[in-house]
C-alpha cells in the first residue's frame, strides 16, 4: 500500500537521486587514481649519469624527475645555469643529465684608434714637392664588455661603451701646387687665410706669398689696416687650463720682409675691427665655456695699438660697453662695424640692430626681431655695413613668415636703416640668412650694395646661393657669380669690394675669385682650394 506525503510525489526526488549516483562513483575515482600514481611510480630505481663542473657522478634513483635527481645528488643549481634536459622532464633509464654553468663577466681593454692621413696642397711649394706638416699619431679608446662563458668557455661578447681617451693626431703632408693659375694684376692689398695661416697678394696674384708659417690663426679676428700695411689677427693659444684664454691678438707689419708679429696684451678676443684712422681698434671678448666652446662677455673696448708714426703702442683700452648676459642667445655676442666717419659703430645681435654714438657711448636701436630658433649650435646675428657716408646701415633682417611663429620664421631681407631714425628702406626680400650684404666704398650717388641670394630662399642654411649687386636703393639688381652653368657659392659667403669699387674678391670652393663688375670677367686668384677667409684693403 503506498502512503500519501503532503507536498511530496510518490516518485523520489531528482536530487536525491544524482547524490546517490556521485556517492555510488566515489569508489570508482579512488580506483582511477591508484591506477594513474601506480602507473606514474617507477617501477624500479633508474640509473642516470649527471655531468656538472667537470665531473661525472652516476645515480641510482626511484625519483621521477631531473630536478629530484639532482637535488638528491645536492647539486646546486644556479638562476643564470642551464640543464639538459630541463628539470620538469621525467627520468628515463641510461638518461644523461648536463649541468652548463653560466657565468658573466665585464672587463676593459684598449684599443688602437689609428690616425689619419691628410693631404694639403699648398702654393708655397713647388708643384709636386712634398713637405711632412705634421706627424700622425695613434689614439687610444678603452672598451668596456660584457663576457658571458658556459662552463668556462666564452661564448659571447658586447660593447657597453667606448670612450676615446686620447684623440689621435692626423699625419698632415703638404704637396706644393705653384703655378695652378695664372698671374692677374689687382689694386690695394688682398690678405686671406690659407690652412692657418695668413698669406698677402699685393701688385699680382702671382707674388701671393705667406707672412705666417705656424699654422695656428684661428679665424676669429682677421683684419688688415685701412692702408693694407698691417694685420690684425688672433691665433690659439698654448693654454689648457678651462679659465684660461683661448686665443691672442697678434699684430703684423705685412710691407715689411720677415718681419715678426708683435702680441698685443689682449686675449680671448671674438672680434675685432680697424677704426678708418687705421691706428685704433675696437673689439670684444669671451670666455671658454660648453659648446660652442665660449660665451661672449658682450663688452665693446676702443684702443689706440699704432702712433702716427706708425709705432706700436701699448695698449690702454677704453671701455664702452660693459660685460652684459641679457638678452636672447647673449653668449653668442654681436657683430659690430665702424662707421666710415669713424664716430659710430653698428651692432647687431641675434635679435637687434643698432648703433653706438662713441663720444657719448649711447645705444640707439634701430630693428628689433625675433631670434632664430635653431637646432645648431651656431645662432644666427645679422652683419651690418654702413653706406659711405655713414648715415645708414644695410643688413638682413628676419621677418614674419606666413604659417610660422615669428622664432621659426625663414624669411630674411635686406633692409637699410637710416641711424636718425627717418628711414627705412626694404631692398629686396627674401634673400636668406647667408644675404652677408656689403655696401661699396664709392661715394654715396654710385654707391652699390654686394649681397648673397640662397637658391631656396626659405630653407637657406645649407642652401647654395648667387652672388647679387644693387643700386643703393635696391633698385637694377643683377647676378655677378657664380656664371649660371656653375654650382652656387656653399654657405657661409665670404666675399668684399675692391678699393675703388670695381671689382669683387669672393671665396669660392676653397679658392679666391677676382670679378670685374665693368668687364664681367671672373679670373681665379688661388689654386690649393684650402682658403676660408679675406679682407681687401687699398
Amino acid at each position: 500500500m503506498r502512503r500519501a506525503v503532503l507536498g511530496k510525489t510518490s516518485r523520489a526526488d531528482p536530487g536525491e537521486k544524482n547524490l546517490t549516483m556521485r556517492v555510488r562513483h566515489i569508489p570508482l575515482i579512488l580506483i582511477a587514481l591508484s591506477v594513474w600514481v601506480g602507473c606514474r611510480q617507477s617501477p624500479g630505481p633508474h640509473q642516470v649519469l649527471i655531468q656538472v663542473d667537470g665531473r661525472e657522478l652516476p645515480l641510482s634513483t626511484d625519483v621521477l624527475t631531473v630536478r629530484e635527481a639532482l637535488s638528491e645528488s645536492r647539486v646546486t643549481i644556479d638562476h643564470d645555469d642551464l640543464v639538459e634536459p630541463d628539470l620538469w622532464v621525467e627520468l628515463q633509464e641510461g638518461m644523461v643529465i648536463r649541468v652548463i654553468r653560466v657565468q658573466e663577466e665585464i672587463i676593459a681593454e684598449r684599443e688602437i684608434v689609428p690616425y689619419r692621413q691628410q693631404t694639403i696642397k699648398s702654393e708655397s711649394l713647388p708643384t709636386g714637392e712634398q713637405k711632412l706638416l705634421q706627424a700622425g699619431a695613434n689614439g687610444q679608446a678603452e672598451l668596456t664588455y660584457r663576457l658571458q662563458f658556459e662552463d668556462g668557455v666564452e661564448i659571447s661578447r658586447s660593447v657597453l661603451r667606448r670612450i676615446v681617451v686620447q684623440e689621435p693626431v692626423d699625419q698632415i703632408t703638404v704637396v706644393g701646387v705653384e703655378g695652378m693659375v695664372d698671374s692677374v694684376q689687382i689694386q690695394g692689398t688682398i690678405a686671406y687665410l690659407n690652412s692657418g695661416n695668413a698669406w698677402i697678394i699685393r701688385g699680382t696674384s702671382g707674388g701671393r706669398h705667406p707672412v705666417t708659417t705656424d699654422g695656428d690663426l684661428d679665424g676669429r679676428v682677421f683684419a688688415l689696416s685701412p692702408d693694407g700695411a698691417y694685420l690684425l689677427y688672433s691665433a690659439l693659444t698654448d693654454t689648457v687650463e678651462f679659465d684660461g684664454p683661448f686665443n691672442e691678438l697678434y699684430l703684423l707689419n705685412v710691407v715689411l720682409v720677415d718681419e715678426e708679429p708683435q702680441r698685443l696684451p689682449i686675449e680671448s678676443a671674438l672680434w675685432a675691427g680697424w677704426a678708418p684712422d687705421g691706428r685704433r681698434i675696437a673689439y670684444g671678448t669671451g670666455v671658454k665655456s660648453g659648446p660652442p666652446g665660449w660665451k661672449a662677455r658682450n663688452d665693446l673696448w676702443i684702443a689706440s695699438i699704432l702712433s702716427n708714426e706708425g709705432e706700436v703702442l701699448d695698449p690702454n683700452p677704453t671701455r664702452i660697453l660693459a660685460p652684459a648676459t641679457s638678452g636672447p642667445y647673449s653668449w653668442w655676442g654681436m657683430q659690430v662695424a665702424w662707421s666710415p666717419d669713424g664716430t659710430k659703430l653698428a651692432y647687431a645681435s641675434p635679435d637687434q640692430i643698432g648703433w653706438i654714438e662713441l663720444l657719448t657711448r649711447r645705444t640707439f636701436p634701430l630693428a628689433a626681431f625675433s631670434p632664430l630658433s635653431t637646432p645648431h649650435d651656431k645662432v644666427w646675428v645679422p652683419a651690418p655695413t654702413w653706406s659711405p657716408d655713414s648715415r645708414f646701415i644695410a643688413c638682413a633682417i628676419r621677418s614674419e613668415e606666413p604659417g610660422r611663429s615669428p622664432e621659426d620664421s625663414r624669411r630674411f631681407e635686406v633692409w637699410a636703416l637710416d641711424t636718425a631714425g627717418s628711414v627705412r628702406a626694404r631692398l629686396t626680400s627674401p634673400v636668406g640668412m647667408w644675404s652677408a650684404p656689403r655696401w661699396s666704398p664709392l661715394q654715396s650717388s654710385e654707391s652699390a650694395i654686394l649681397y648673397a641670394e640662397a637658391d631656396t630662399p626659405f630653407d637657406s642654411y645649407a642652401s647654395r646661393h648667387t652672388l647679387k649687386v644693387m643700386d643703393r636703393d635696391g633698385s637694377n639688381k643683377r647676378a655677378v657669380f657664380p656664371i649660371s652653368t656653375e654650382t652656387g657659392i656653399a654657405p657661409p659667403v665670404v666675399s668684399d669690394w675692391s678699393p675703388d669699387g670695381q671689382q669683387i674678391v669672393v671665396l669660392y670652393q676653397g679658392d679666391l675669385h677676382l670679378v670685374d663688375l665693368a668687364r664681367e670677367q671672373v679670373q681665379q686668384l688661388t689654386g690649393d682650394g684650402q682658403c676660408s677667409l679675406l679682407d681687401w684693403a687699398r
